[in-house]
């Protein structure tokens, strides 16, 4: 979406943007911003997975104004696109982006690091305790028992 719909928008920014259509009453050059922000921002930042249910929200809401209002009155084929990328937007708004998303793996990335700074600080609580800035990931014996002989 963000290189066959929102790049040619763009790209014509300054030629189309008073001519723009205005369905939600906001002014023909903010509808517009906001349409190439939804359909090539929002689009690159949901390809790779960044931010994902906020770029689903803003590409669901200008696809909903598109095939709904804009093409409302236009035959299905005119509508069908709009509305499969609504489709599309929705699901992943309600389910997530996925385990190979950025949203996952940095997640996953702050869980493992928060973990780490954890573990070294109830170390570091211990008077016997030496913290090593790269930790086994192999817990001991004495860690596992809770014992401290």
């Amino acid at each position: 979406m963000a290189f066959f719909h929102g790049l040619g928008k763009l790209q014509s920014f300054a030629d189309k943007a008073d001519t723009f259509a205005d369905p939600l009453g906001i002014g023909n050059r903010t509808s517009m911003m906001a349409t190439v922000a939804a359909e090539f921002f929002c689009a690159l930042l949901f390809a790779v997975g960044l931010g994902t249910r906020v770029a689903a929200f803003g590409l669901a809401f200008t696809m909903g104004v598109a095939g709904f209002v804009v093409h409302g009155g236009s035959p299905w084929s005119r509508r069908e696109l709009a509305l499969v990328y609504l489709t599309v937007a929705l699901v992943v708004l309600a389910l997530g982006a996925g385990r190979l998303s950025l949203d996952h793996l940095g997640v996953r990335w702050l869980e493992r690091r928060r973990a780490r700074r954890a573990r070294n600080a109830a170390l570091a609580a211990r008077p016997d305790a030496t913290v090593h800035p790269f930790p086994s990931p192999v817990a001991t014996r004495t860690e596992l028992d809770g014992r401290t002989d």
